[in-house]
């Protein structure tokens, strides 16, 4: 089953950065889903770890796709092939970086409380 892409169009308004590093998101996602040929939660998590420890090694900047990863990694994010807006701004919560612009809180209220330093490397 191939990833919903979204749809940049609704009422959402997000930046480039945003919708750049949510995309690399879906696409990976994707890749890694049809390359497992299922969702294979204990494999996936393993491949999201390596993206994780990659994205660390290369000091990228893309701290928003290091939280949707960390998300799903953590069980927040409940389907990787169908990222939702609540998702995104689960992200941009937990993440609280300007370059992103953050919301005013969490679509999940477990987050509420949660701490920027587990979701930035």
């Amino acid at each position: 089953m191939p990833a919903t892409p979204i749809n940049w169009k609704l009422p959402h308004t997000y930046n480039q950065h945003v919708i750049d590093e949510i995309n690399i998101a879906v696409k990976w996602f994707d890749t890694e889903c049809h390359n497992l040929l299922k969702l294979d939660r204990t494999k996936l998590k393993t491949a999201v770890l390596g993206e994780m420890t990659q994205l660390q090694h290369e000091e990228s900047s893309k701290k928003l796709l290091f939280a949707i990863y960390a998300l799903y990694y953590q069980d927040y994010l409940p389907d990787p092939l169908n990222i939702q807006f609540s998702d995104i701004e689960n992200a941009r919560w937990v993440i609280k970086d300007q370059k992103y612009e953050v919301p005013k809180g969490p679509s999940d209220p477990r987050l509420q409380d949660a701490q920027p330093s587990n979701y930035k490397f």
